[in-house]
């Protein structure tokens, strides 16, 4: 696993020894344990290496094979069965960017079909003059990339681009898609960057570039050759969703340590328990970090949430005595001074400060612990958690299975502690999507600091108004709900990050709830095997019922992310105050953000008085603001 990066000319000239070194000056910052290189007249090539898994040790990228010139950023979860196509034998010294290499060249695009695992390439063919870049289906590992004054530049990390962009000038539709959402998506497509001509691989994306010219193409779809998964008894059903998740978790134990960010919910835990239980048989720990509130938060939630997840992780502890636990109260973090370390790390805006900065610190803490792959279950609630309970009532009513739709809410009742009457009435409701006329235009922005006038140049707020739409909508459409949830500008969400803090603290983020064969799987299934009989998020609370633990799924409470993150601003209220109105005061009539607006807003209320929401929209807009310092340009 590395970080890539390089230059092509598309003439013959020689790379300037500058970009060589702009390209070098970034990745020495980096956690890197090896960099290798190739020069030779219009291509430079490099690759940084990372030991996540002990193979890599033995990664020969980037290398050249005749006309073929090659660097790779590879992980792979399916050794084994890319060894059988290959017809070779595994070992210890063979790295997976030799498999992957291989791969590609006996099956050509063909080899994406089947290839799962984390990972981008690029290759360049000198007789073909061709450049041709991949990226994994789901989005773990990408490269931006340019072309300027005939030159092909690509690298994993942004900053080598824009310092050697010529003139560097702001998106403007990224800069509109990020402020002009009220919430902390941050994304409305998948290959556009804060910086103006430079661009991102889409997840599942293949691009091929000939003499400046584009192609680009899709590789994979998980919803349009969707496979119907359909057995006899659940407990088939049972068996077939055990054995793959099994497997999705036991192929990302390859490091020598293995860590977790572990919380107290259904996702994390289920992949907890089972690299527990593997790594115990290899006699090995599974190291856990949770993110905890400091000692001087002792606010309590109300009945459906909960505020520290301690106990819960304990108790998991305790079940399995092979994961470590390490609470993260990380007393100097409260997300608004903690940008001036992040901010140059992220290369972009950000809008979760608290959890993006506690992600960061669990990796490093991670890596002294020497475990080099730190796991998640953060896209379960797309896949093995899949709650669908509304959307199932819906569809069971719209096609007339009333029986099944009267027992289902008769269990619903009796769990859940609601009436019969109160679930079909909302179910009739949702149905015939009443009350989804009360959403007006202006409500996808009611609070933000961005100017109307601003934002109107680039549709955005048309454009979120449909997607709220859409959303409001899928719940009388069951699929549609699921492709919102498995849309790959959701994946770009999950991978923006992730790669840039692996890069920078040596530590991959891996999550088992994301593999491709997984999502494939959880949309082939009948709609009743996420809801039956009154049991909700089945996959888990029936399918692992002998391995969860029981306080995990008697748990009725959601964990509260970064709960305490108005107690950790108010313990610098003065001073953070102040500093924020110091720093919007500085970007006075700004073209983008209504300061004054922001400014009147602040004064009239402490930070106690405000909501989580309204403190994180001033961090994120002032990060904006701050980030927006360094362009020579806004462009049109």
């Amino acid at each position: 696993m590395s970080a890539i990066w390089g230059a092509i000319r598309f003439d013959d000239g020689e790379i300037a020894s500058d970009v060589i070194e702009k390209f070098r000056y970034t990745y020495d910052k980096c956690a890197i344990d090896r960099v290798e290189q190739i020069i030779e007249n219009n291509i430079y090539l490099g690759c940084g290496i990372q030991y996540f898994v002990p193979e890599a040790k033995y990664e020969k990228f980037p290398c050249r094979k005749g006309n073929m010139y090659y660097t790779a950023d590879v992980l792979l979860d399916n050794r084994k069965e890319l060894l059988e196509k290959l017809e070779m034998e595994d070992s210890p010294i063979l790295s997976d960017g030799e498999i992957y290499q291989r791969t590609r060249e006996k099956y050509g695009d063909r080899a994406d079909d089947f290839m799962i695992g984390a990972y981008t390439s690029v290759s360049y063919d000198r007789e073909k003059r061709l450049i041709e870049i991949v990226a994994d289906a789901v989005g773990y590992r990408f490269v931006h990339y340019m072309i300027e004054d005939g030159v092909f530049y690509f690298s994993s990390l942004i900053e080598p681009l824009a310092n050697i962009k010529k003139k560097k000038k702001a998106n403007a539709k990224w800069l509109a898609n990020f402020i002009g959402q009220d919430n902390l998506n941050m994304y409305l497509e998948c290959n556009e960057t804060p910086y103006d001509g430079i661009y991102r691989t889409e997840p599942a994306e293949r691009i091929k570039i000939c003499n400046g010219k584009i192609e680009k193409e899709v590789y994979w779809n998980p919803f349009k050759d969707c496979k119907k998964i359909r057995y006899k008894t659940d407990a088939e059903y049972r068996q077939a969703f055990r054995s793959l998740y099994k497997e999705c978790v036991t192929c990302m134990l390859r490091a020598e340590e293995t860590s977790i960010y572990l919380s107290g919910g259904f996702d994390s835990t289920s992949v907890a328990v089972q690299a527990a239980i593997e790594l115990e048989k290899r006699g090995k720990k599974l190291h856990a970090f949770t993110a905890v509130p400091i000692s001087e938060f002792n606010e309590t939630a109300d009945k459906w949430l909960i505020n520290d997840e301690t106990e819960l992780v304990k108790q998991t502890a305790e079940q399995y005595k092979n994961i470590e636990c390490n609470f993260m109260e990380l007393r100097d973090v409260n997300g608004w001074h903690d940008r001036i370390e992040y901010l140059p790390i992220a290369e972009q805006p950000y809008k979760s400060p608290q959890n993006l900065i506690w992600l960061y610190r669990g990796a490093q803490l991670s890596a002294e612990q020497g475990a080099k792959v730190i796991l998640s279950g953060s896209f379960g609630n797309g896949t093995v958690s899949f709650e669908n309970v509304r959307e199932y009532l819906v569809w069971l009513f719209q096609r007339m299975k009333f029986v099944t739709l009267i027992k289902e809410i008769t269990a619903l009742g009796r769990k859940l502690h609601y009436t019969r009457k109160s679930i079909l009435i909302s179910t009739i409701k949702d149905a015939f999507g009443i009350g989804e006329e009360h959403l007006k235009r202006e409500d996808v922005i009611p609070h933000s600091f961005v100017r109307l006038s601003w934002l109107e140049k680039f549709d955005t707020i048309d454009i979120v108004y449909r997607n709220s739409l859409e959303l409001i909508k899928s719940r009388r459409n069951h699929r549609k709900y699921q492709e919102i949830f498995l849309d790959r500008v959701n994946f770009r969400h999950y991978s923006e990050f992730a790669q840039r803090n692996s890069i920078y603290t040596g530590v991959i983020l891996r999550d088992p709830t994301r593999d491709k064969r997984l999502i494939s799987f959880v949309i082939g299934l009948p709609y009743n095997q996420f809801t039956h009989n009154g049991i909700r998020r089945r996959l888990i609370r029936e399918y692992m019922d002998d391995i969860m633990p029981e306080h995990i799924i008697k748990e009725r409470r959601k964990g509260v992310q970064s709960a305490d993150l108005k107690k950790r601003i108010s313990l610098h209220e003065d001073q953070i105050k102040a500093e924020w109105i110091q720093s919007l005061e500085k970007y006075k009539d700004h073209p983008i953000i209504d300061t004054t607006k922001a400014i009147e807003e602040l004064r009239s209320k402490s930070i106690n008085e405000m909501t989580n929401s309204e403190i994180v929209r001033y961090i994120y807009t002032i990060i904006f603001l701050e980030f927006l310092e360094q362009f020579d340009e806004i462009s049109n």
